[in-house]
């Protein structure tokens, strides 16, 4: 498929913020506006790792680039420690509305682009991009495209999808079992990525309101990150979701705190070059 449909199928998927049936479920979708600094609050109690490892950077005096803003809670955050702060993000619909919860002075540079298609006059000290890679179609390409962008002293975090939680374990254990031997095998059939062409596999990862799912999602291993010998990485793995019977005995709060660091649903990547 061309890059550009898929550009397009993007575009108009993501114009409803990722994180919309998060501000339905809560009860704040009748005033989203108004009710923006109780969605972050929710937002950064439920993914509390992730503000730790924004507070691990130093934002002082940084030009910074965020990818894939969704209802912004990251974006706000940014925009008040941030020297410099670019959005770019494939959706119109999503830019519009993260616009509007800032300040009328903000200074903040929305780009709507496919970070693939990117081009900026300069490199940045700080990169971010939280669950938007793995949407791009191309997610290889995203992680070169991304680390292209980073000055030599910068930092990249990062976050994609996992290809071995345990929901997909649990779900689709053959298929799980298949990926995870692709992963072992020789360099030359080595896959460390996968496109998910399973609707309702996709469909449990994102979904928009109507129950539409996310038209591109990959999964991948952790040895994604180290292709590149230029770089040096710290993975992690964090988040939890809701598995059959699994979360009737465990709390998401006890997943997290203990067990999300083997079984995470989600890889979480903080880069920087190699000295």
């Amino acid at each position: 498929m061309s890059e550009y449909i898929i550009n397009q199928e993007n575009s108009d998927f993501w114009s409803e913020p990722c994180g919309t049936n998060a501000l339905i479920n809560l009860g704040l979708s009748d005033n989203p506006l108004g009710n923006i600094t109780k969605f972050d609050q929710w937002y950064f109690d439920f993914y509390p790792y992730l503000l730790e490892l924004l507070r691990d950077i130093d934002l002082e005096n940084a030009n910074v680039l965020e990818i894939g803003i969704g209802m912004g809670s990251v974006t706000r955050l940014l925009s008040q420690k941030a020297k410099k702060l670019t959005c770019i993000d494939i959706a119109p619909g999503a830019i519009d509305f993260v616009r509007k919860t800032l300040p009328l002075d903000h200074k903040v540079n929305f780009i709507c682009a496919s970070i693939l298609n990117y081009k900026p006059e300069s490199n940045f000290d700080i990169v971010i991009a939280i669950g938007s890679l793995h949407h791009t179609g191309d997610l290889p390409r995203s992680i070169a495209k991304v680390e292209s962008l980073l000055e030599k002293n910068g930092t990249l975090l990062i976050m994609v999808y996992y290809a071995f939680q345990p929901r997909r374990i649990i779900k689709h254990p053959i298929k799980t079992l298949k990926e995870f031997g692709q992963t072992r095998i020789n360099k030359k059939y080595r896959k460390l990525y996968f496109n998910e062409l399973d609707v309702k596999i996709r469909g449990k990862a994102d979904s928009n309101q109507h129950g539409i799912p996310a038209p591109y999602t990959a999964f991948s291993s952790r040895k994604l990150f180290l292709q590149n010998n230029d770089f040096r990485y710290n993975i992690s793995l964090n988040n939890f979701h809701n598995v059959p019977i699994l979360s009737r005995f465990v709390s998401r709060n006890f997943f997290l705190k203990y067990f999300s660091k083997y079984f995470g649903c989600d890889i979480y990547v903080v880069g920087k070059y190699k000295n």
